[in-house]
């Protein structure tokens, strides 16, 4: 085993914390984006552990949990000030006059910020997340220092078929909130698969590229989501605001053409039957 499970949670926790501590204020969105996404790996990893540690895992999972819901409103405000620039490029295209075009964007700009609140919200979001993930750093430091190889690979198959049963909930009723859990399952699979094609020197990478592709697609129209979500907050603000009907149907419609393209590539991943997956796993 090259890498053991326990250190490589610290390490990923450790590096979470350090992106809380921000040198310049221009860095907010960066180390937002870092430290959610770090989140997101020790979670999965976390989940790698054997049911006998349930308890600790589960105390420092939640935690986690908590530290990236603590920066889920600087996430959607970053999210709508990015995607304002293609907003602005898509409502030109179907022909929205240019001043228009402005005001609508501002009105977006100006929610974006609404959601941040008062000018401290963002350090505060962020000393919350460290504290919470410094607990969790504790808890996780209390672990045996063992090599879990006799569960880990029972449950990356598990997250395999989480896979397969969320692909199964989107083709019974394809609504965004099973697009989502989709979404949540696969990245916890590929990055389960990262760690152990590390860990124990196994080739993966075919599957985790495609499995990592098809969580960005769908993460993408995520964002979308938030945006149509939050432009429709914005509409009942600004009644006056006639590029605004065009800019929901426009991101809508664009978010649909994401995932009607995710959905083949989840089927191709999680239907057929997983021999090459399962045939590297049964070597170990």
């Amino acid at each position: 085993m090259l890498i053991s499970l326990k250190s490589t949670i610290l390490s990923e926790i450790r590096d979470a914390i350090q992106s809380t501590r921000l040198k310049k204020a221009d860095e907010t969105e960066t180390a937002v984006h870092s430290i959610r996404r770090r989140c997101k790996r020790i979670r999965a990893h976390l989940a790698l552990l054997p049911h006998s540690l349930h308890k600790q895992s589960r105390d420092s999972t939640r935690r986690v949990r908590c530290a990236a819901a603590a920066l889920s409103l600087l996430r959607d405000s970053h999210v709508m000030t990015r995607i304002c620039k293609p907003l602005r490029k898509r409502l030109g295209d179907v022909g929205v006059e240019a001043t228009e075009i402005e005001l609508l964007a501002q009105a977006v700009m100006n929610h974006a910020q609404e959601l941040i609140g008062h000018p401290e919200a963002t350090e505060l979001a962020l000393q919350k997340a460290a504290s919470l993930l410094e607990e969790a750093y504790r808890i996780v430091s209390g672990l045996p220092s063992e090599d879990y190889k006799d569960t880990t690979f029972g449950k990356l198959e598990n997250a395999y078929k989480a896979c397969r049963i969320a692909t199964f909930r989107v083709l019974e009723h394809s609504d965004s909130e099973r697009f989502h859990d989709l979404r949540k399952a696969t990245k916890t699979l590929y990055l389960q698969s990262q760690f152990v094609a590390i860990a124990y020197e196994i080739d993966l990478q075919a599957f985790i590229d495609r499995a990592q592709f098809l969580a960005d697609e769908l993460g993408s129209a995520l964002d979308l989501s938030v945006l149509a979500t939050n432009l429709e907050q914005v509409s009942q603000q600004r009644t006056d605001l006639n590029a605004m009907a065009a800019g929901i149907a426009g991101t809508v419609a664009e978010r649909d053409n994401l995932l009607g393209k995710a959905l083949p590539i989840a089927c191709q991943l999680f239907f057929a039957k997983p021999k090459h997956f399962r045939r590297k796993l049964d070597k170990l």
